[in-house]
């Protein structure tokens, strides 16, 4: 029988292929690069939890690549070692009990500076983002400020208003109703609230000729828990992974390796898999009754990359 300190146990270190592993060593290198700005900052040390703040920050926005405290550590010591600099910066945490001054990257700064030549700007997850003509470069075609452009910016500045307008409606009445639990009393908001509302929202957001908000709409909106609207339909469970998706697409190709739709597709399925965001998606399945308990079942397929991408 072979003695038991001899058996081969299970690798911990998972293998990826080239286009993973790029972007791993990009990632790698920033929060390296974090690290050495942050200890700089700080006379040569690290405050207390900020290495942990960047590997939990590594895990929630990239959850495939498997950053650990080690890989950034070495990652730092590599690059002391090719600075050569007369002042050294340990790569290990020092202990200290004053409060971190400059807090970790937010979540998915770690993929934007990954591919820091597509954007100087952190990746933000914004549907107001996304429908902002003034933030995209567009297709080309005619310049910005045509008519077009305008009517998407008018377009816009009408849905941040009603949103504005159910939020503020919103609190207020929830802070009348707890103050109705309070008193026993039963009091209503004041008359022409929602009028004084629809007013500033329209002064503050610019809005050009006639704006309401039908008092239905907001109670509909708080009714279900969804005060700010900005498209019809449901918002997609992967928006979120989306972002990093796309993150990626662009990052392979940014090192002249772009991806196929099949690597696409099981680069979406290693980003989901075990995490919150395959819960999500199999709880809208199920409410939109096309899950599938079947294993061989892949959680999306080409349908959705072409809902995504060429729809």
């Amino acid at each position: 029988m072979a003695d038991p300190s001899s058996r081969k146990r299970p690798s911990q270190y998972k293998a990826f292929d080239p286009v993973a592993k790029k972007l791993r060593d990009a990632a790698i290198k920033s929060l390296a690069e974090s690290y050495l700005e942050h200890a700089r900052a700080n006379g040569g040390k690290c405050k207390r939890g900020f290495v942990k703040g960047l590997v939990d920050e590594a895990r929630s926005s990239a959850q495939g690549l498997s950053i650990t405290r080690d890989d950034i550590n070495n990652e730092v010591k590599r690059i002391q070692k090719a600075n050569s600099r007369a002042s050294v910066v340990s790569p290990a945490e020092t202990s200290t009990s004053a409060p971190c001054n400059a807090a970790p990257p937010s979540n998915l700064d770690i993929l934007a500076s990954a591919v820091s030549q597509i954007s100087p700007q952190p990746v933000e997850i914004s549907a107001e983002v996304v429908l902002d003509p003034a933030r995209n470069l567009g297709k080309g075609g005619r310049p910005k400020g045509t008519t077009n452009e305008n009517k998407r910016a008018e377009a816009l500045a009408r849905k941040k208003a009603v949103n504005w307008v159910t939020v503020e409606y919103a609190q207020k009445r929830s802070q009348l109703l707890e103050s109705n639990q309070t008193s026993g009393k039963r009091v209503t908001l004041e008359d022409g609230t929602l009028q004084n509302l629809v007013a500033t929202a329209a002064e503050r957001f610019e809005i050009q000729g006639d704006f309401d908000v039908p008092r239905q709409t907001i109670h509909s909106r708080i009714k279900a828990e969804r005060l700010e609207v900005w498209h019809r339909g449901q918002t997609s469970p992967l928006i979120v992974v989306e972002v990093t998706l796309n993150a990626y697409i662009i990052g392979a190709w940014m090192v002249n390796c772009p991806l196929s739709v099949s690597q696409c597709i099981e680069l979406m399925h290693n980003l989901m898999s075990g995490s919150s965001f395959e819960q999500n998606l199999n709880k809208w399945k199920t409410a939109c009754e096309i899950y599938s308990s079947n294993p061989e079942v892949p959680l999306v397929g080409l349908k959705y990359w072409k809902c995504l991408y060429i729809s």
